[in-house]
């Protein structure tokens, strides 16, 4: 018998290209996961892939990840904004920092001191 990946391993794989800087990785499994009738990707799925585009201040991607989020009808939470802040602060592009500020505000994100330190970072770099 086989073993099939679930959306708990699915997003632990994630999560390691993550931590390891392989956001090409963490990207191409989370299309996996969109693509799969199996795994429907959730927020740590987005989250964890904004995050391995934060190591590699691919600010672009993570700002598309963080749309994509919504329009597969799923709600950021304070990670998935302070992922997205970060990538944008790591690429110095404070502007885009402050858009993703104000849109997480828009949708009635909870916002934690981790976001506020991120965004700060964003301002000071």
């Amino acid at each position: 018998r086989s073993l099939l990946p679930n959306l708990i391993s699915h997003n632990a794989m994630i999560s390691a290209c993550e931590k390891s800087g392989r956001w090409q990785h963490a990207l191409q499994l989370l299309s996996t996961s969109l693509t799969s009738a199996r795994l429907n990707p959730d927020v740590i799925s987005f989250n964890s892939s904004i995050g391995a585009c934060k190591m590699t201040q691919n600010w672009q991607m993570g700002i598309s990840l963080f749309g994509l989020l919504q329009e597969q009808n799923l709600s950021p939470d304070a990670r998935t904004v302070s992922a997205c802040i970060g990538t944008c602060a790591e690429a110095e592009r404070w502007e885009k920092a402050w858009d993703v500020f104000g849109r997480a505000c828009e949708f009635g994100v909870e916002l934690d001191m981790f976001v506020f330190s991120c965004l700060i970072a964003a301002f000071e770099k």
